[in-house]
Formats: structure tokens, sequence, C-alpha cells
């Protein structure tokens, strides 16, 4: 009887091949340090965003206590890549308590399509909406950013502020009439 495979004639590939392997195996369950974050994140700062794909893949892994700065980390990337990671971060349910720092990070983003994602998360969440979240609204400027404020205002997430009427001026949110003349009518002084 021929043999077809014989693991004896080349014990040394097979070998090398099961260390590989383990060792991958070993890094993917390990759990993500303090100090493969910073690296990553000095990797992206210099534009090394492969480093944020492979602190990705290991996301299950970051301990709860690190995840706050997990997050920050896969924000340091500026590229689509990291907008797609940060999107789905959102929705992975080991990260629920850091979905308003997520929000953070898509915000500050200067594409449509992250405001959009977080305007869109707001209004089904509007527990996710805070004072950060708020500022960067206002800094945006534009009428989406507006109406979300208008809906937080009455979802009573927010109060009305000056800015936020000065907001709805610019951009001629009609929608927001009837709030800031029961607001008038009430005699605040805003």
């Amino acid at each position: 009887m021929r043999r077809i495979f014989s693991i004896s004639k080349y014990p040394f590939k097979y070998l090398l091949m099961a260390v590989v392997l383990l060792l991958t195996m070993t890094r993917c369950a390990s759990t993500v340090s303090r100090s493969e974050l910073d690296t990553a994140q000095s990797l992206a700062e210099s534009g090394q965003e492969q480093a944020l794909q492979e602190l990705f893949e290991r996301r299950q892994n970051v301990p709860e206590k690190d995840k706050e700065r997990y997050v920050e980390v896969i924000g340091e990337g500026k590229s689509d890549q990291s907008s797609v990671m940060l999107r789905e971060l959102y929705r992975d349910p080991g990260y629920e308590t850091q979905r308003p720092a997520i929000l953070k990070e898509l915000i500050e983003r200067p594409g449509e399509t992250d405001a959009q994602f977080v305007r869109k998360s707001v209004t089904a969440n509007p527990e996710l909406f805070g004072p950060e979240l708020e500022a960067a609204l206002l800094r945006r400027a534009d009428r989406p950013s507006a109406e979300t404020l208008l809906s937080m205002v009455e979802a009573g997430r927010t109060t009305l502020k000056p800015e936020s009427i000065r907001l709805f001026g610019e951009t001629s949110l009609q929608q927001a009439l009837p709030l800031l003349i029961k607001h008038a009518d009430a005699g605040n002084d805003t």
C-alpha cells in the first residue's frame, strides 16, 4: 500500500505550521492590552491603518475597562474604513455602553454618511444624546442637524438654547416655530 500523505517525510514543515497556527490562535484569543492600544494609536496617527484593522478583528477580546479607550483608538483612523469599524462597534452588543462615545467619534468626521448615521441613531435612541453631541450638531450647522436638535428639545433631552434658536433661524426650520412661540409665550428670556 502506497502512502499518499506522510508526515514523517516533512516533519519540520508540519511542526512549523502547527506553531504558527497556535501563535495565531493565541494572539486572537488573548486580551487586548493597553500597550497594544497605544501602539495601534501611534501607527494610526502615522497613517498605518492596517494596525486598526488587526485591532478591530480582536474587538471581542477588549476588557470592559478599556473599551472607551479602544473606541478612541479606532476613531484615530480618519478613513472610511475606520468609520465602518465604528458603525460596526455601535451595532455590536458588547459595545452597547460605549455607544455615546462611538457617536461622538462619528459626528466629528466631515462626511455626511457618518453624520446621517449619528442623527438616525440619536433619533431612534434619544437617551444617547448628550452635551457633546449637541455641540457637534451645532457646529455642523446644517438643516438635518437642526432637525435632530429640534427633536431632542421636543423629547426633553435638552433645553432650547440661543445657539439652537439661531440654528433654527439660519436653516429656516419652520417646524420649530410652534416650539419657539410656546417658549416665548411662557416668558422665557431665551
